[in-house]
């Protein structure tokens, strides 16, 4: 385990199953990827903030999904089109259809306001190499990197990418088959967990055998239970829609029996209040 990884295995050691929140927790008038949306979360109780990572035209680092554009500011180009002086004087359209009070945040903001405050992973950062060692060079200016773990399927590309950072930083790969698991042990890539993301229960991710094996490494077994379109689901329907209509023994508790110790949720104090229950 590396050295900065500390504060993410003392929380893992003291609350045994870590909950993240899909881009903050938000209704109403408190937006996705948001600070209020972060704060928000925390006060629910999530131990982990998930946020989104976009870059403007002109290299400014940006809290925001991009492809969302129409649904939130109601654009109808790409996010990386546009300029920094552009985006920041929009404001955020509410679930309603209404124009909020609320602009995009600039990364750096928002970071140090969380400083200390909370595990971050920092999504949709490794899409290219430029806006990668942007971030990483941000977080560890601010000394962030004990805060901050960075997702991203394991390419040969961006594997490569992980093994030129001389600084400790804390990995977890976005992980569709076995075969990726392998390569990146093979080729020696740091990693404190695994995202597993699988629409079958029959899926290789989920053999004992297998799911032993990784924890026996040390690994955090990391799955989303959101739902974000039906069609694609990211755990095999044991997800937020099961756990809150069907009961949590459904989903959460079966993610949570298969081994898994990280959940990514949109729904962060109910699977708080269930994990409390069980531990």
């Amino acid at each position: 385990m590396i050295n900065n990884a500390e504060v993410f295995t003392r929380k893992m050691q003291q609350k045994r199953i870590l909950i993240c929140a899909h881009r903050g927790s938000f209704g109403g008038g408190i937006i996705e990827n948001t600070l209020p949306a972060f704060n928000n979360a925390l006060n629910l109780g999530a131990d982990i903030i998930e946020m989104d990572v976009s870059r403007t035209k002109d290299g400014e680092l940006f809290i925001f999904h991009d492809t969302e554009e129409k649904r939130m500011l109601n654009l109808d180009r790409n996010f990386t089109t546009y300029n920094s002086e552009e985006i920041e004087k929009l404001y955020y359209i509410n679930r309603y259809g209404f124009y909020t009070k609320q602009r995009v945040e600039k990364l750096e903001d928002v970071l140090k306001a969380l400083k200390n405050k909370a595990l971050i992973n920092l999504d949709r950062c490794y899409r290219e190499e430029s806006l990668f060692f942007e971030v990483i060079n941000m977080i560890d200016r601010l000394n962030m990197l004990d805060q901050i773990i960075i997702k991203a399927p394991p390419t040969k590309i961006f594997c490569g990418w992980l093994k030129s950072i001389s600084k400790p930083l804390m990995f977890i790969p976005i992980i569709t088959n076995v075969e990726q698991v392998k390569y990146c042990e093979a080729n020696n890539i740091d990693m404190i967990g695994l995202e597993l993301v699988f629409n079958d229960l029959r899926s290789p991710l989920l053999d004992d055998k297998l799911i032993t094996e990784w924890k026996n490494k040390g690994y955090a077994l990391w799955a989303n239970s959101l739902v974000i379109d039906d069609k694609y689901p990211l755990a095999a329907g044991l997800d937020d829609y099961v756990s809150i209509n069907d009961g949590e023994e459904a989903g959460w508790k079966k993610l949570i029996d298969y081994g898994f110790t990280i959940i990514q949720t949109d729904w962060v104090y109910l699977l708080k209040k269930y994990r409390d229950k069980l531990l």
